[in-house]
């Protein structure tokens, strides 16, 4: 596996629990994860939440909507989380948002975008190296 890969995948784990981080707050700000199943409706069980929480990798753009719809939630920014888009969350309206959370978001977004593997100071496009 290239080292760019490496860094892209532990990114991409890091935004998952971090997403994770974001649901389980706004859930617990709108009481238990059995009063927001309930709220969803149909097809929304409490192991759904679970799977977000823990940052399953394989946790669908559709679990996402889900999710979205029953916190009232802006539409994808689940999806922005994931690709890391700071600047599409950051033009996200207070109106749509709480502040709150949206501050959150894009500390963590920062922080993990800043994220380097030790020893490696930067990626040059043209050169990989290959990991061991």
């Amino acid at each position: 596996m290239w080292l760019h890969d490496m860094v892209a995948h532990m990114k991409e784990t890091n935004r998952r629990k971090l997403i994770g981080q974001i649901v389980r707050d706004e859930v617990a700000r709108q009481g238990t994860v059995l009063d927001v199943s309930r709220r969803a409706g149909r097809g929304m069980s409490p192991s759904t939440f679970y799977r977000v929480f823990e940052g399953h990798p394989k946790t669908s753009l559709i679990t996402f909507r889900a999710v979205e719809k029953a916190l009232d939630l802006p539409d994808n920014l689940l999806d922005l989380m994931l690709a890391g888009d700071i600047a599409a969350i950051a033009a996200i309206p207070d109106t749509e948002i709480r502040p709150g959370m949206k501050r959150n978001i894009l500390a963590g977004l920062s922080r993990i975008d800043a994220e380097e593997v030790e020893g490696h100071e930067g990626h040059d496009n043209n050169k990989h190296t290959q990991a061991l």
